[in-house]
C-alpha cells in the first residue's frame, strides 16, 4: 500500500483536495489525484497548501474514499467565512496564509485544511485568481446570497409543484404559484424542442420528453384532447396578421379587370377534385379547333393578385404552401381571399393562366401555347363521378383517350405508372374511426394527373429554351426496377427503396418517375407558393422580355422551397400517423396478413400489410419466418397514438 502527500491545489477557479501521484523530475509540473476523480498534471504554482499529512491507497477507489474522509475530517470544524470577509479590506489581494492568520490566532495544518475547504464549499465571498484571494464587494455580495435564496425558492416550489402536479386532475383549481409551471408544462409538452431552456427545466424536472408529456396532460385533461401537436412544434403560422387581411380586404374591394386577357367562353370545361376540396386550382378544356383537338389547362392566375414583396407575398413565401391534415388544414393564402378571388367557381369568372395543346387524330402534340386568360368554370365533379355519367361525356371520353396516348409515351421512355390505392381515414366520430383503401384509377385520376404533368413538363421545355431561371424537379433511381415483379405483394416497397428523391435544380434533368426529360410545377398555386414563382417569373418575360428573379435569386430560393417541402411533408405524415394508430388501437384483438419485407437478425423484421399500405417494425416468433416475402399474420395487441408504437403478435397457424 502506497503512501500520498495531501496537498490543496486551484483547478479552473475551483479550489480542490488532491494527493501528489509523482513529481517528474522537471519540477515544473506535478501529477496529482483530485476530489474530482482526475488524474492531472499540474503546475507547482497551482498547489495552494501542503497540509504535511498523508493517506495510504493501494487503487483509485481506495484514494477517492480517502479523500473524502479527510473532507468530511477537515470540515467538522465550523469555519464562518462571513466574519472572516468582514474582518479584510475591500479591494486587498491575500493568500491562504494570509487568510489563517487572520482567522486563527495559531493555526495547524488541521485549521488549513477546514478553511480551505471551506472556501471551497462558500465561494460567495471571495475571487480566487491564481491562487490568490480577494474580498468580493458588498454589493456582489448580497446579489450572490439572494440568488442563492432566489434558488432556494424556486427549489421548493419545484418540489411542491410535483407532488401537487401528480395529484392534479382538470377538474381541480390550479393554485396561483403553479399558474406559470403548468404553463410551462404544456409548452414543452405542445413546442417539444423548439422550447426555450427555462421551459425544457420543467420537462427535466418531471422527467418525461415531450411526447409523454403530452399524453399525461391530455390524460389529466390540462390539454385538449386529441390537440394537433405538430403545428406548435413545425412552427407552422396559422394566423394571419393584420397588415396581409389588411391587403386582403383591399383586395376584393378592388375591382376586377380583365384588360390584355382572352375570355375563353363557350368551350366544355370541367374542375376534378375531391368532395371537400375549397382552393379549385384547376380545369380543363376541350374543343376542335382547325381539325386538331385542343386541351386546355386552366390554373387560377394567383400572380395577378399577390404582388410580389407585398405583406401577403412575404407570409406565403414564409408558410410556403397549404398544410393538410385530416382535421384541419393550415391555408397557404387567407380563405376569404381564396373563395371571393382566385377559387375557380362555377359560373364565376376567374382570371387563370391557360395552356393550349393541339393534338391530333393519333395523340400526337401538334403546337402548344400559354397565355393569360378568363375562364367561368361550367362544372365541377369528383373522381368518382367518371365512373357514372360523366364517363360517358363524349368530351370526356376524349380527354380521357388523349390522356392514355400522353402516359403510353411518358411509359415508352421510362415512367413508372403505380396504380397504388389511396388511403382514407374518417374521424367524424373518433370512437369509430373508419379506414378504407379507395382506387386511384378511375379515368378521372389519369386525365387529371395526365394533364398536369403535361401542363407542366411543356413549361419546364418552353422556359428551358428561352433561357428563363427556373427550379426544374429531377429524380434519380438508385437501383434497377425492371426485376421488380409487380404481383409481389412487397412491391409498393420494393419500388419505395429502388426510388431516389426528387430534387430541385437550377438545369432541366430526367425526371425517372415520370418519364420526362423536363420538369417543374405551376398547376397549384393557391396552394403552392414555388408554383406562384414560376408563374410570375414565366410571364414577366413574356410580357417584357425581363426576369422577375435573377439565376441567383431563383438558386436561393431552390433552398428555401426545399426546406419548406420537407416540414410540410414531415406535418401531414406525423398527423396522419396520429389518427391511424388511433384506428389501429381500436382494431385491437384484430388479425391482419401481411408479407416480410425486410429480415433482421434476431428474428427482427419489417413487415408490410397491404390490407393498411403500411410496414411495421416486429419480430417473429420463429427463425423460419424472418425470410423476405414470407406471409405471416399478426395480431394487433394495442396502439399508442401520441408514441406512434403498435404492438403486434405474431400468430403462427396450427
Amino acid at each position: 500500500m502506497n503512501s500520498y502527500v495531501v496537498v490543496g491545489v486551484e483547478r479552473r477557479g475551483l479550489l480542490l483536495l488532491a494527493i501528489i501521484l509523482k513529481n517528474n523530475n522537471s519540477g515544473k509540473k506535478i501529477e496529482v489525484y483530485t476530489q474530482d476523480r482526475e488524474k492531472i498534471s499540474i503546475a507547482e504554482k497551482k498547489i495552494l497548501w501542503n497540509f504535511n499529512s498523508q493517506i495510504k491507497a493501494d487503487n483509485e477507489k481506495s484514494m477517492r474514499l480517502k479523500i473524502a474522509e479527510l473532507i468530511d475530517e477537515y470540515a467538522q470544524q465550523q469555519i464562518d467565512i462571513p466574519t472572516l470577509w468582514e474582518l479584510l479590506d475591500e479591494g486587498e489581494i491575500y493568500t491562504l496564509e494570509n487568510l489563517l492568520q487572520v482567522y486563527f490566532t495559531d493555526y495547524t495544518n488541521t485549521d488549513a485544511g477546514s478553511l480551505f475547504v471551506a472556501l471551497g464549499k462558500n465561494p460567495l465571498y471571495f475571487k480566487l485568481n491564481n491562487g490568490k484571494f480577494e474580498k468580493n464587494s458588498q454589493q456582489n455580495v448580497e446579489a450572490n446570497l439572494q440568488r442563492i435564496h432566489n434558488e432556494k425558492m424556486r427549489q421548493q416550489q419545484e418540489d411542491l409543484f410535483i407532488k401537487w402536479f401528480l395529484s392534479y386532475h382538470g377538474n381541480k383549481d390550479i393554485p396561483e404559484e403553479f399558474v406559470s409551471l403548468l404553463e410551462k408544462a404544456k409548452t414543452y409538452a405542445l413546442y417539444g424542442d423548439l422550447s426555450s431552456s427555462e421551459v425544457k427545466k420543467v420537462g427535466s424536472l418531471l422527467g418525461k420528453t415531450p411526447d409523454e408529456m403530452l399524453l399525461l396532460l391530455e390524460n389529466k385533461e390540462v390539454i385538449s384532447k386529441n390537440i394537433n401537436q405538430v403545428v406548435y412544434r413545425q412552427g407552422l403560422q396559422t394566423k394571419f396578421s393584420p397588415q396581409v387581411m389588411s391587403e386582403v380586404e383591399e383586395i376584393i374591394k378592388e375591382e376586377v379587370t380583365w384588360e390584355g386577357r382572352r375570355v375563353v367562353s363557350d368551350i366544355w370545361n370541367i374542375a376534378i377534385d375531391d368532395k371537400q376540396t375549397e382552393e379549385v386550382d384547376d380545369a380543363i378544356s376541350l374543343h376542335e379547333e382547325d381539325g386538331l383537338s385542343v386541351v386546355g389547362v386552366h390554373i387560377a392566375d394567383v400572380e395577378s393578385v399577390i404582388k410580389k414583396d407585398s405583406a401577403l407575398d412575404s407570409m406565403a413565401e414564409d408558410r410556403f404552401a397549404t398544410v393538410y391534415f385530416l382535421d384541419g388544414k393550415v391555408p397557404l393564402f387567407p380563405m376569404e381571399l381564396v373563395k371571393k378571388r382566385l377559387t375557380l367557381a362555377e359560373d364565376s369568372p376567374r382570371a387563370t393562366i391557360s395552356g393550349f395543346f393541339h393534338f391530333d387524330y393519333d395523340g400526337t402534340l401538334q403546337k402548344s401555347k400559354f397565355e393569360k386568360t378568363v375562364l367561368s368554370l361550367r362544372k365541377r365533379a369528383t373522381y368518382e363521378d367518371s365512373l357514372g355519367e360523366l364517363g360517358k361525356d363524349d368530351h370526356f371520353c376524349k380527354l380521357h383517350e388523349i390522356a392514355q396516348k400522353i402516359r403510353e409515351l411518358r411509359c415508352e421512355k421510362g415512367a413508372i405508372i403505380t396504380n397504388f390505392p389511396d388511403t382514407s381515414i374518417n374521424i367524424e366520430d373518433e370512437n369509430d374511426i373508419k379506414f378504407k383503401l379507395t382506387s386511384a384509377t378511375t379515368p378521372a385520376h389519369t386525365v387529371v394527373s395526365e394533364f398536369m404533368i403535361y401542363f407542366n413538363h411543356i413549361l419546364a421545355q418552353t422556359m428551358a429554351k428561352k433561357g428563363i431561371p427556373a427550379f426544374y424537379r429531377i429524380q434519380s433511381i438508385n437501383n434497377p426496377v425492371d426485376s421488380l415483379v409487380k404481383d409481389n405483394p412487397v412491391y409498393p416497397i420494393q419500388l419505395r427503396r429502388c426510388l431516389g428523391g426528387a430534387t430541385l435544380s437550377l438545369t432541366p434533368g430526367k425526371h425517372a418517375t415520370l418519364g420526362l426529360d423536363a420538369y417543374t410545377q405551376g398547376t397549384s398555386p393557391i396552394r403552392r407558393y414555388g408554383d406562384l414563382i414560376i408563374h410570375r417569373q414565366f410571364f414577366q418575360f413574356m410580357n417584357t422580355n425581363k426576369m422577375c428573379y435573377s439565376s441567383d435569386e431563383v438558386r436561393r430560393k431552390i433552398s428555401s422551397i426545399e426546406k419548406g417541402e420537407k416540414k410540410i411533408k414531415i406535418s401531414e405524415n406525423e398527423r396522419y400517423l396520429f389518427w391511424f394508430y388511433k384506428y389501429l388501437k381500436q382494431q385491437k384483438g384484430k388479425i391482419y396478413k401481411g408479407y416480410v419485407s425486410k429480415a433482421f437478425d434476431n428474428n427482427r423484421v419489417l413487415v408490410f400489410f397491404p390490407g393498411l399500405f403500411q410496414e411495421f417494425s416486429t419480430k417473429v416468433d420463429r427463425e423460419s419466418y424472418a425470410k423476405e416475402g414470407t406471409e405471416v399474420s399478426f395480431r394487433i395487441q394495442g396502439a399508442s397514438p401520441r408514441k406512434q408504437r403498435l404492438h403486434l403478435q405474431h400468430v403462427i397457424p396450427n
